[in-house]
């Protein structure tokens, strides 16, 4: 169970989301926390992730976090990830930002980058008929 003080008193099951009751696990969270960096990096969050890697091998769980650049939950909760996909908006994320992310997430796997907003209409984009 979730640490009351911080969490609620919902069990981990009560709270996943299970879109189509597949393999993907979406664990929600409404309320913004002043101090969130330090509750990713408690041991109630290390806890809540030995739950969620408990649930088997056939479950893949998403955590949704703020821009890595933003503030440092990206960079308190990446110890605890196996693996991080950098999303970065097109005329938004600069290189030398991309590249800072890149350093400071040095010791964890990035699987890869999506470009966000993208304005490119190529005709390889023509493909998908809404462009």
């Amino acid at each position: 169970m979730l640490d009351s003080k911080i969490y609620g008193s919902a069990t981990l099951e009560q709270t996943l989301l299970r879109p189509g009751g597949g393999r993907l696990a979406v664990l929600c969270n409404s309320i913004a926390y002043r101090d969130s960096s330090e509750i990713l990096s408690s041991p109630a969050m290390v806890n809540l992730v030995d739950e969620l890697r408990a649930l088997g091998p056939n479950t893949i769980t998403i955590f949704d976090l703020p821009p890595v650049l933003a503030g440092d939950d990206v960079i308190a909760f990446s110890p605890l990830m196996d693996a991080i996909l950098l999303v970065v908006a097109e005329g938004i994320g600069r290189r030398e930002n991309v590249l800072g992310m890149l350093e400071l997430l040095k010791d964890t796997e990035i699987i890869g980058t999506v470009l966000n907003r993208s304005r490119d209409k190529s005709s390889s984009m023509d493909y998908y008929g809404y462009y």
